[in-house]
C-alpha cells in the first residue's frame, strides 16, 4: 500500500539533506535549486516504490492489526541437554593430579616458537 506519509517525509529529508550540502559546498545558485528538487523527486517515487512492493510481498511487516508478539524468552526453546548414554565403552578422562606434572605452558610454546624462527 503506498504511503503517502512516509514517502512526503522521505522527499523532504533528501530535499533539505541536498540543498545543505550543495550550501555548504558553495555550488552555482542553479545547481543548489536543481539537484534538491531531482533528489526530492526521486526518493519520493524510490520510497513509494519500495512501499507498493513490500506491501504486496511481504504483507506480513505492513500488518497494523498484528497480534502482540508473546515474549519469548532466548534460548528457552533450545534443549542442549543429552537423554541418551554416551557411547558404551568409551573411556572418560578424569581429573586427577597429574596436571602439576606439566608445568608451565608458555615456556615450551615459546621455546618452540623461538626455535622455528631461528631455525
Amino acid at each position: 500500500m503506498f504511503n503517502l506519509k512516509i514517502c512526503s517525509i522521505t522527499a523532504i529529508l533528501a530535499f533539505v539533506l541536498s540543498l545543505l550540502i550543495g550550501i555548504i559546498s558553495s555550488t552555482s545558485f542553479p545547481a543548489v535549486i536543481l539537484r534538491p528538487l531531482v533528489f526530492g523527486i526521486f526518493f519520493f517515487l524510490f520510497s513509494g516504490l519500495i512501499s507498493l512492493l513490500v506491501g504486496r510481498f511481504l504483507p506480513e511487516l505492513m500488518d497494523d492489526d498484528a497480534v502482540e508478539p508473546q515474549l519469548i524468552i532466548p534460548g528457552s526453546k533450545i534443549n542442549i541437554t543429552e537423554d541418551t548414554p554416551a557411547v558404551p565403552g568409551m573411556v572418560y578422562a578424569h581429573p586427577d593430579d597429574s596436571d602439576e606434572e606439566l608445568g608451565d605452558i608458555t615456556q615450551m610454546v615459546n621455546s618452540n616458537v623461538l626455535q622455528v624462527i631461528f631455525v
